[in-house]
């Protein structure tokens, strides 16, 4: 079942959701307990990504956590910082429009995957609202047959 609406905050939440499981299974494969710096570079852009998405405190615990920042004032408040403390939004901006080209390179290789064909729309959505560089038709069908 393809869903329809589902808010830009629950897409990017999936998303960072399933490279966090992704590199967690990998740091446990390795015998660390969380990726090196190496592995982590995409994991916090996809953070970045979440964060301009809104999702905030809807991120796992532990990710809280861990990058929560205690303000001076108010005493001993924490905050989740932004996005751009992150990574740089030209940074982040350039993973999440690969990630959708990808997407769609996939979705449309497999046209009766609905599963690819949702995830493709997902980072669509997420990169149009999130104001992702345009769509690289070089890789698509279209662009391909454009060329």
């Amino acid at each position: 079942m393809i869903r329809h609406s589902l808010s830009i905050r629950r897409i990017a939440l999936e998303q960072f959701n399933g490279r966090l499981a992704a590199a967690r299974k990998q740091a446990r494969e390795m015998g660390d307990s969380w990726p090196g710096d190496p592995a982590n570079e995409n994991l916090r852009l996809w953070l970045a990504i979440a964060l301009a998405a809104g999702v905030g405190r809807d991120l796992p615990a532990d990710i809280c956590k861990a990058i929560e920042v205690e303000a001076i004032y108010p005493y001993r408040q924490k905050f989740l910082p932004s996005s751009d403390q992150i990574a740089h939004e030209h940074a982040w901006k350039g993973e999440l429009a690969l990630a959708r080209d990808a997407a769609i390179a996939r979705s449309e290789q497999r046209p009766k995957d609905l599963r690819a064909d949702q995830r493709a729309r997902d980072l669509i959505a997420l990169a149009d609202a999130l104001g992702a560089p345009g769509i690289d038709w070089s890789n698509t069908t279209e662009g391909r047959a454009a060329a």
